[in-house]
């Protein structure tokens, strides 16, 4: 009988028979090709092109951090215009004489725009043009000119302040971390996926080796029994043998089909070159399920989650970007009101000479200046109020979605980690069973060896035998697929923790960004 701390563990040095088979060539022909599941997570992460999409992501985002830091960037301009006028006059004052007033303007204006991070807006511009009139009182003529100005507008109120501007910045920041944690989770899904396409093959080669032992059984029981055809053999007998042979023969068939199709699944997970120029190589996996009991703590795993998992993470920070545009909203609640400042030098001459003009501007005359106030402001504000109620209803839900997300990924950890208990005390079970079945086995082979005969109890047994060969078959690949179960379950509590990437030695890198010029 099992004693209780029998039932915990597997017996010391127990491993399954077909292990050592599986690292062996299993096909006939064409090349093999050995790896590991650490190989395989490296060849992924190299060539996999959803890797390379997801690591994309992150890129494309961070440009809105270099394109929200861009507005208080340096912006030159520039502009140039030619004005013919020739109006009708209905005032002598106006031309002196002459019934119609024709003007000839040229102007070109240069310089440089740059907006603050307190809100307000600095240009430099430089003007210089040529201007004549047919008018009498137009003095001197064929004039040249040159205007240099300054100004700033500062907002007082609505849009004034550091944090107004510098949001956007922030926003784009925040987006781009939680750009930087959906990576983390597709990437983790990959390598589970990756993960568990590894361990499938790895059961359906065991599967495969079990089939040619089941079938090799078959055969032995055939051939004994066309040995014994003219002694005590019954002919109803060795057709019986017969079809369980022949639908042990297919059984392989399909064994064979199936480790193809996890080949082909692992070739794509992966889509290393190596793999794809030989598509036909027959994949070895080299590492063996676990037998060993692993211990989970559900409060350690919950801990761990919270602090690892991206998904809490892009949560909190879609709410600290909500609380930001909420503020901003709150700001355009207010009137806006600006504060205008304008200075400038100027210069004039005639003959077209924007030269000497030009000079002018700094040695004849004084500076003139512009200073006032701009006030504007909605009446009713329905616009600013409407905005602020969808930030702040944005806001409660974002909360209530943390929520949720909070209590589905401590679900998903408590689901993980009763999954590491249920698959190993599955293994133990189907160990047990797989035991019973091989004993049922060597008792029914020796009844049926010691018992033989031409009579019904003879066919009985003979029926006895293969049925017991077809459970014996059954509970060892229960157990190896409780072999997979548990490994990927071992997978799946990283994943569920948000460790993954961590066990595997992958730490995503956040790329700086910076401008190339072409």
């Amino acid at each position: 009988a099992l004693t209780p701390a029998s039932t915990r563990s597997f017996p010391p040095g127990f491993v399954p028979w077909w292990r050592s088979e599986v690292r062996a060539r299993l096909g006939e022909g064409g090349t093999c090709r050995p790896l590991g599941l650490d190989e395989l997570v490296i060849k992924a992460l190299a060539f996999s092109p959803q890797i390379r999409a997801i690591s994309d992501d992150v890129l494309i985002q961070e440009t809105a951090i270099l394109v929200a830091e861009a507005n208080f960037d340096w912006h030159a301009f520039m502009d140039s215009k030619f004005i013919r006028n020739s109006d009708p006059v209905g005032n002598l004052l106006e031309t002196g004489g002459p019934p119609r007033l024709r003007e000839a303007d040229w102007g070109y204006t240069a310089g440089m725009r740059k907006r603050t991070t307190l809100g307000g807006a600095w240009e430099f511009s430089q003007r210089i043009g040529t201007e004549d009139s047919n008018s009498r009182f137009f003095v001197p003529k064929q004039q040249g000119n040159a205007r240099l100005a300054i100004s700033y507008n500062q907002p007082l109120m609505n849009g004034a302040g550091r944090a107004s501007k510098s949001s956007l910045i922030l926003l784009a920041d925040i987006d781009t971390n939680v750009a930087m944690g959906r990576p983390s989770h597709l990437l983790q899904d990959h390598l589970l996926r990756l993960t568990e396409s590894f361990w499938v093959l790895y059961l359906q080669r065991s599967l495969l080796l079990q089939r040619r032992q089941h079938l090799k059984r078959a055969q032995v029981v055939l051939e004994q029994l066309t040995r014994r055809r003219e002694v005590d053999a019954l002919e109803s007998q060795i057709l019986r043998a017969t079809a369980a042979v022949a639908a042990r023969e297919a059984e392989l068939v399909r064994a064979a089909a199936t480790i193809r199709n996890s080949q082909a699944r692992i070739r794509v997970l992966t889509n290393s070159p190596e793999f794809l120029q030989d598509p036909y190589a027959e994949l070895i996996p080299l590492d063996h399920p676990s037998l060993v009991r692993v211990d989970v703590s559900l409060s350690d795993a919950l801990v761990t989650a919270l602090q690892y998992r991206p998904e809490i993470d892009s949560a909190s920070q879609e709410i600290q970007a909500a609380s930001v545009r909420l503020r901003m909203s709150r700001n355009e609640l207010m009137p806006v009101l600006d504060l205008v400042l304008e200075t400038y030098v100027a210069g004039l001459r005639g003959d077209v000479d924007i030269g000497r003009a030009f000079a002018d501007q700094f040695s004849v005359g004084e500076p003139g200046y512009t200073a006032g106030l701009v006030f504007e402001v909605p009446l009713g504000r329905r616009a600013a109020l409407a905005k602020m109620r969808r930030r702040r209803l944005e806001l409660r839900q974002l909360t209530e979605q943390f929520e949720e997300e909070l209590q589905t990924v401590l679900t998903e950890v408590e689901v993980a980690v009763r999954e590491v208990s249920a698959t190993y005390g599955e293994m133990l079970g189907k160990y047990r069973a797989m035991k019973a079945a091989q004993a049922d086995v060597d008792y029914a082979s020796r009844r049926w060896e010691v018992l033989p005969g031409d009579d019904r109890s003879a066919s009985f047994l003979l029926e006895d035998l293969l049925d017991a060969q077809d459970r014996l078959a059954i509970e060892e690949y229960g157990f190896a697929v409780a072999q997979r179960d548990y490994a990927i379950s071992l997978t799946a509590l990283n994943r569920a923790t948000g460790t993954l990437l961590q066990q595997q030695q992958i730490e995503p890198v956040r790329m700086c960004l910076s401008l190339i010029h072409i």
